[in-house]
């Protein structure tokens, strides 16, 4: 049976999961079901502890660029990656004001040094 390689880190063979994409170094997971945890908004470090640490973050993005989620030329940095999972609407309950538990009468903020 032939290996298709569609990637550095993405692969099809039809003897793993139907012929569907995977990651080449495991041949699991299916690169849908990474996609759909990308599509969600969660950060790619999550992803990669979900999966045991065997993504890497680079394997993670060729998957997103593969799809097509990612422009092939987008490099995304730390600060453009937290800006949107910020901005995703999975955390929108931390705007509810029973979120809210902190108070001016708690204290002095807190600041770390840096």
């Amino acid at each position: 049976m032939e290996t298709k390689s569609s990637a550095q880190y993405i692969a099809s063979d039809p003897a793993i999961c139907h012929g569907e994409p995977t990651f080449r170094a495991l041949h699991a997971p299916p690169v849908a079901d990474v996609l759909e945890q990308v599509e969600s908004g969660m950060a790619y470090e999550a992803i990669s502890e979900e999966w045991r640490y065997a993504l890497t973050r680079d394997a993670i993005a060729e998957a997103a660029r593969a799809s097509h989620l990612l422009p092939e030329e987008s490099d995304i940095n730390e600060t453009e990656w937290l800006q949107a999972a910020a901005a995703n609407p999975a955390f929108d309950f931390l705007k509810d004001p029973e979120e809210d538990v902190y108070t001016l009468s708690d204290g002095e903020p807190f600041y770390d040094g840096g």
